[in-house]
């Protein structure tokens, strides 16, 4: 994949990216406290797929260079999705999804430059490296005990997100590049979707058997939701990653942190701490150094 000459992000593709933060901390959300969270992934795996297959004969076609790409992410979702159960079982959400969200970015950026010769300049190292910083220092620090100090990650919890945000930069780099080689971000898009949900769904099944459905009982309205939430989000940060480079998109992204530490705040009465606050000012500053320079 060629190299581009970018600049800095433009103010249709910022805002964009920013409603797609804001939709994925929801559809976080929604899997956080809808019950069994294996069955919540196949509920917003059903809503993220019945409306990608209902869109395929609208959306033209995809590049066969694509299909690799395709293939790729397929397995890497599937990955994501497993290992961030896993992360919320183990952990809080106010500390699981910034370090999971945050180190990612920074690793795609890393890979993106060093491996697939995507282009960053000065001020978008700089405004990733604000907003990964602002992210990890809320996952490590953003805990709060009753005392309204510091309160340490469980070793568990740890290490699922870590691994949960290798996932996310896997299936970045697949769907950045993937999007570009398809020459049509928008049916890769719903193609991606499409061949997830089957594949999500029997993973699923496989690791929790009849009783996958039983835990979909009272919730199948909130994970459909989440599912339209999560095809929405990706479906925009998929097209941006075509307009521009894809380790500022990934960044930008994870500004979603910022509409988690409202949720969890607001809606499941976690703390709001000076670690948070000092966290979000520098997701802020660097969301501004992205869309300036």
């Amino acid at each position: 994949m060629p190299s581009r000459g970018w600049c800095c992000l433009d103010g249709v593709v910022f805002s964009l990216v920013i409603l797609g933060a804001a939709l994925h901390a929801g559809w976080n959300a929604i899997l956080k406290i809808g019950g069994d969270r294996m069955s919540t992934i196949a509920l917003v795996a059903i809503g993220h797929g019945l409306p990608a297959i209902a869109l395929i004969p609208f959306m033209g076609s995809v590049h066969p260079d694509a299909w690799p790409y395709l293939a790729a992410t397929t397995v890497l979702h599937v990955g994501y999705r497993i290992f961030l159960v896993r992360a919320y079982e183990a952990g809080d959400m106010s500390q699981v999804y910034p370090l999971a969200r945050g180190t990612a970015p920074m690793l795609t950026a890393l890979m993106a430059i060093l491996f697939f010769g995507d282009k960053v300049g000065l001020g978008g190292f700089i405004g990733i490296l604000l907003i990964g910083s602002g992210i990890i220092l809320m996952s490590l620090k953003g805990g709060s005990n009753e005392a309204g100090g510091f309160t340490r990650m469980n070793g568990q919890a740890f290490a699922f997100a870590l691994i949960t945000a290798g996932f996310i930069m896997g299936y970045t780099l697949s769907d950045g590049f993937g999007g570009r080689a398809s020459l049509n971000p928008h049916a890769y898009a719903v193609w991606m979707f499409a061949i997830d949900t089957p594949v999500t769904l029997l993973v699923a099944w496989l690791m929790r058997g009849n009783a996958l459905f039983a835990g979909m009982r009272g919730h199948i309205g909130k994970g459909l939701l989440g599912g339209v939430m999560s095809f929405v989000s990706y479906w925009i940060a998929i097209w941006a990653m075509t307009r521009a480079p894809i380790a500022e998109v990934a960044a930008l992204r994870e500004t979603s942190v910022l509409f988690a530490l409202l949720i969890s705040v607001l809606l499941l009465g976690e703390k709001l701490t000076m670690p948070k606050i000092a966290a979000s000012a520098l997701i802020l500053g660097g969301s501004a150094v992205l869309r300036l320079f």
